[in-house]
């Protein structure tokens, strides 16, 4: 089993975690916790729903 190609931490940045998707075309990556627990994963679709989301109720208001 290969390790993934990079990791984030819940308290980085969209950009941050939208860029390492780019760099490393990937659409999934994990998240780990302070101590290096898995905490979970996001997914570029994930991101791109939620920004999608926001502008349709900015949109509303």
């Amino acid at each position: 089993m290969q390790p993934p190609p990079a990791i984030v931490a819940p308290t980085d940045t969209v950009e941050h975690v939208l860029e390492l998707l780019e760099h490393t075309a990937t659409t999934t990556l994990p998240v780990v916790d302070a101590d290096g627990s898995y905490a979970g994963f996001i997914t570029k679709a994930a991101i791109l729903a939620r920004y999608r989301r926001e502008l349709i109720e900015e949109g509303q208001a």
